[in-house]
């Protein structure tokens, strides 16, 4: 159309499991705040594997299926990350903009309690 691309609003995008569990990607890194999920777990029974990393980070570039956890050889990246979504939660957004009240407490380690029905 002859217009200069957009820059996006977003520096990274967040995700929550169904667990509750929060989760963050920015570029070709993907940080999961949870010690367990998805290929973490034994398949067959459900049973969590024992003395898991306190997070999962992948690259996506490299590791779509999310096999290869690399927390242990990035450090710098899971600390990033760490403090990006930190500010998220603080600032009750993503977005540009004044910082707004979050509905519910947010605690990146600890997802919220499931409420009746759920």
């Amino acid at each position: 159309l002859g217009k200069k691309p957009m820059k996006p609003s977003h520096k990274a995008v967040v995700h929550q499991s169904e667990g509750g569990f929060l989760a963050i990607r920015q570029g070709n890194w993907k940080l999961i705040c949870a010690p367990d999920s998805g290929e973490w777990k034994k398949p067959e029974t459900g049973a969590k594997k024992p003395d898991l990393p306190a997070v999962q980070l992948y690259d996506l570039a490299k590791d779509v299926g999310e096999t290869r956890n690399l927390q242990s050889e990035h450090p710098d990246v899971v600390k990033r990350l760490t403090a990006l979504l930190g500010k998220y939660i603080a600032h009750g957004r993503s977005t540009p903009g004044q910082p707004q009240k979050n509905d519910i407490t947010v605690d990146l380690w600890n997802p919220p309690p499931k409420s009746p029905g759920q």
